[in-house]
């Protein structure tokens, strides 16, 4: 039995660029330090499995989730900051940086495939994160960049072209992702995400 490493984000992007249209969710999962500390990956993995899953943390307002543009949330934060590294260094953290926690599965092949399971972020991460999103006009810089929205899009290998209701969508979701880690910046939390596809 062979191991292979990727990571699922790698394997998303890589299906992007071929075309093949699957859709991504990407979740994050506010939670008390002290238990993401005492967690085993598949605890972590268990704590936001799906939308609206485990019903009671979603009505809570403890997970949020996106769906097909977590990457290109990701490069607009980036974006907004690259004029300032260290602001950009903690932008990326908001989307897929973090610690990585890795878990594996058994291919049909009878194949042991390691994956990215989570990324976990501190505290003090969070409450980092949480500064440079109230700072960051992202609604401002899309409407001022078009052409450089679109470009991202293509980077990532969308095939839907950029246009005014993506823009709103993505602003939406980019002022629901600061409001979510200021709560969790508010509550002293750590961040679990985690990637579907």
């Amino acid at each position: 039995m062979s191991v292979a490493v990727r990571t699922l984000l790698g394997t998303v992007v890589e299906a992007w660029g071929k075309g093949t249209g699957m859709s991504v969710q990407f979740y994050w999962r506010r939670a008390p330090a002290e238990v993401v500390a005492a967690s085993t990956t598949a605890e972590l993995e268990r704590m936001v499995e799906c939308w609206d899953e485990p019903p009671e943390v979603w009505a809570a307002g403890l997970a949020m989730g996106v769906d097909f543009h977590g990457e290109l949330m990701d490069r607009v934060l980036r974006e907004c900051h690259a004029g300032t590294p260290e602001q950009a260094e903690t932008a990326g953290l908001a989307v897929f940086g973090g610690e990585m926690r890795r878990s594996s599965w058994i291919t049909p092949d009878n194949e042991v495939e390691e994956y990215e399971a989570v990324t976990l972020l501190t505290p003090t991460e969070v409450f980092a994160v949480a500064g440079v999103l109230g700072r960051t006009d992202h609604a401002a810089w899309l409407a001022g960049n078009p052409r450089r929205a679109a470009e991202l899009v293509r980077s990532v290998g969308h095939s839907r072209s950029w246009d005014t209701e993506w823009e709103k969508s993505l602003v939406d979701d980019l002022d629901a992702l600061g409001d979510f880690y200021r709560a969790a910046a508010g509550a002293g939390e750590s961040m679990v995400k985690r990637i579907c596809g």
